[in-house]
């Protein structure tokens, strides 16, 4: 009496649903989005802009979305992509009564951070890391060229002609 026995639908449905939702899952498009990765190697304080990067196509979602231009915030090799950790902040923005000078950084310091510049006198000018230059081959020394504003700019200037100008950055 096997063939009177109630056949397996509710096997055979569910059979049914899994193998169209393989189907759906495997031929679904994925969905893409172009990301930007550095054409070139950077050096920290490099401009970063549509010029000198790549476009390609990688999943929604696998970076965090990042605008250009942007400053390299730190070493960037060719091929890497770009993400707001490796990237400071779009353009530093001098205002218009600053002036800017190249001062000895901490090798730490990046585009965009804020210096306190200590002046002979004991007095403290807050100043911003625009750029920096290549570090000096023989003397390992990090300079960059630092915005002050224009009441303070030939304080801080005389005070780096005589030597007695320390450079503090916030930790």
């Amino acid at each position: 009496m096997y063939w009177l026995s109630r056949p397996p639908i509710l096997r055979y449905a569910i059979a049914t649903v899994l193998v169209f939702a393989g189907l759906i899952t495997e031929f679904h498009p994925s969905r893409t989005v172009t990301h930007p990765f550095a054409a070139e190697t950077f050096q920290p304080g490099a401009g970063i802009d549509h010029s000198n990067v790549e476009f390609r196509d990688v999943p929604a979602g696998l970076f965090p979305p990042v605008s250009l231009p942007a400053v390299a915030r730190v070493p960037v090799s060719a091929g890497e992509p770009l993400i707001p950790a490796v990237l400071s902040r779009e353009g530093i923005v001098i205002p218009d009564d600053w002036w800017s000078m190249e001062l000895p950084l901490p090798g730490s310091a990046i585009p965009g951070d804020d210096v306190l510049l200590i002046v002979e006198d004991g007095t403290g000018v807050l100043g911003t890391v625009v750029s920096l230059a290549p570090d000096d081959q023989y003397t390992g020394e990090t300079r960059g060229l630092v915005a002050v504003p224009g009441s303070e700019a030939a304080q801080v200037a005389s005070a780096l002609l005589a030597g007695r100008l320390a450079v503090l950055l916030d930790g």
